[in-house]
């Protein structure tokens, strides 16, 4: 069959981008989005898999060569949990078809059963002359949003986003969650400007599309669902903290003043000489002249926020996404319950939950037969669970290195990293993205790692050295390969550091790279596990 020619202003209309740990959904989902696709050379989809799961890399190399739509993939190792893949998200990006209209993240599980829905997404392109927009599709599209935890319990979840709306933000997501951050961000967008009666609103609520099996918890289990919240506890105080909800401002804004310049001006900013800025919790739109024409304030009440999010920890359920019990006998008791139950999912003390359900077969058996033995197991149980609580209390005091370290880290960071190693990394006025990528870098033990490779005759400049390995994972993750790297420096200067020396005279240093990664294939088959600081 003969592949449609593309005959758009954008190379390609959509790209996807996903993770996938399944290749019976995954392969499920390529196929369905072949039969459901018209012009297929107008989408490309993108995707996360572990560099160790051997059957998605098998199939993502097949998919590859002979899919009708474009498909790319990024092979990394998992460090972390479900609440660090938002990380991947960010190295997708990296790797998108620069000239896409719109983004869309989804998961290996939703299918849209309409024959040519790409014809239906064409005809929304430049719904807005400077395609600064985001079109709602999920179940949650038609929801109003009062409040920032609401975004993240109930976020427009497959949202289809231009990508110059991406780009100006700079990245999809700073923390957990792109479905829940950008969420927060279109929060803000009309926050900013909730008494204007002529306001923008670009959050479009469109009903052309269907979806089966939308949903972040499908076919877990009850053990699983709880792993999964204990795990994204800690993550999602990160969410609404002070310093994300201000990112979030900041963006809003930031595009904000974007529409501005191209609805006044409609695209002449450059020959009037205006340029965005962002000085003093304000993105101003400034002329050539160095003259603040218009200011969008970003600022948010930092007290507020600290002390909303204080009181609402200690109800931790009903104010993400449980909602309020109103029925009369609802007291006190059951909300300390709920709270002890936060504490222990928070610090991941499963064994308590596990004890506690143990103890409570014990004592429905205890009461249905009155059998003193089962008593006296029922009391050893309590015992138990007492030693173990005195136990986490006497450890307390050995934590309190740690509880200073971190509030020094937290109320003087500029002192703190006065005295870090990485002081230059954090000076430097390039600033990396978030990315699985950077996440590996930062977990490599390089002087182990370095020591090793000298034992197997590779000696280099520890700084070099560093580099040389750091290009070498690069090239493995992002699927490019050594003789390639000339026609890819763009992509890995984004993600490493100070190469500009080895850029400029690559020619040099081909060789090198070339032994660094032909020594860590042969000896470590790029496993690099055993020199990570996890």
């Amino acid at each position: 069959m003969m592949k449609e020619k593309n005959t758009y202003s954008f190379k390609k209309l959509l790209s996807i981008h996903l993770q996938s740990n399944n290749p019976k959904n995954f392969e499920e989902f390529i196929i369905s989005m072949e039969e459901n696709i018209q012009e297929h050379d107008l989408i490309e989809i993108i995707v996360k898999i572990d560099d160790d799961d051997i059957a998605m890399n098998k199939l993502l190399e097949k998919l590859v060569l002979k899919s009708k739509i474009n498909i790319k993939y990024i092979s990394t190792p998992l460090l972390g949990s479900f609440a660090d893949l938002w990380r991947s998200m960010n190295d997708m990006l990296l790797v998108c078809e620069k000239d896409t209209y719109f983004l869309w993240n989804m998961n290996d599980e939703m299918r849209i059963p309409i024959k040519g829905w790409d014809q239906k997404l064409k005809k929304y392109v430049g719904m807005f002359p400077d395609n600064l927009f985001r079109l709602r599709t999920s179940i949650f599209r038609n929801r109003n949003y009062t409040d920032e935890w609401e975004c993240c319990f109930a976020p427009e979840t497959s949202a289809i986003t231009t990508k110059k709306w991406i780009e100006i933000c700079g990245d999809w997501n700073p923390t957990l969650g792109p479905d829940t951050f950008n969420q927060l961000v279109a929060y803000y967008f009309s926050y900013h400007d909730r008494f204007n009666k002529d306001k923008e609103i670009r959050d479009i609520v469109i009903n052309d599309f269907n979806f089966i099996g939308e949903g972040a918890f499908l076919g877990l289990t009850k053990k699983q669902k709880i792993k999964r919240i204990s795990e994204t506890i800690k993550p999602w105080f990160k969410l609404i903290s002070y310093k994300t909800l201000l990112e979030a401002s900041r963006r809003s804004q930031k595009i904000k003043a974007n529409i501005y310049i191209e609805k006044v001006f409609k695209g002449r900013h450059e020959e009037e000489k205006l340029y965005i800025i962002d000085r003093g919790k304000e993105i101003r739109i400034m002329h050539s002249t160095k003259k603040t024409l218009v200011r969008f304030p970003y600022k948010l009440p930092r007290l507020r926020i600290y002390i909303k999010n204080f009181i609402r920890s200690f109800q931790y359920f009903e104010y993400a996404g449980g909602g309020r019990d109103y029925r009369s006998y609802i007291k006190i008791f059951y909300k300390l319950k709920k709270y002890i139950y936060y504490i222990i999912l928070k610090f991941k003390l499963f064994s308590i939950i596990n004890l506690c359900r143990k103890t409570g077969i014990i004592y429905i058996k205890i009461k249905r037969k009155n059998n003193i033995k089962k008593i006296l197991n029922f009391l050893k149980i309590i015992k138990l669970i007492i030693f173990k609580v005195l136990k986490k209390i006497i450890e307390l005091p050995r934590n309190i290195i740690i509880l200073i370290t971190k509030g020094i880290q937290y109320f003087f960071p500029r002192i703190w990293k006065k005295y870090q190693k990485k002081y230059l990394h954090y000076l430097n006025k390039k600033k990396q993205k978030d990315t699985d990528l950077q996440f590996f870098y930062k977990k490599i033990k390089y002087k182990k790692l370095i020591e090793f490779l000298n034992n197997n005759d590779l000696y280099f400049e520890d700084k070099i050295f560093i580099k040389y390995i750091q290009i070498v994972m690069m090239c493995k993750f992002y699927n490019i390969k050594i003789e390639n790297i000339k026609n890819n420096f763009e992509l890995i200067e984004s993600q490493i550091i100070n190469i500009d020396d080895i850029v400029k005279n690559y020619d040099l240093h081909f060789s090198n790279i070339k032994k660094i990664d032909n020594s860590i294939k042969g000896i470590l088959n790029y496993n690099l596990r055993s020199f990570l600081d996890i």
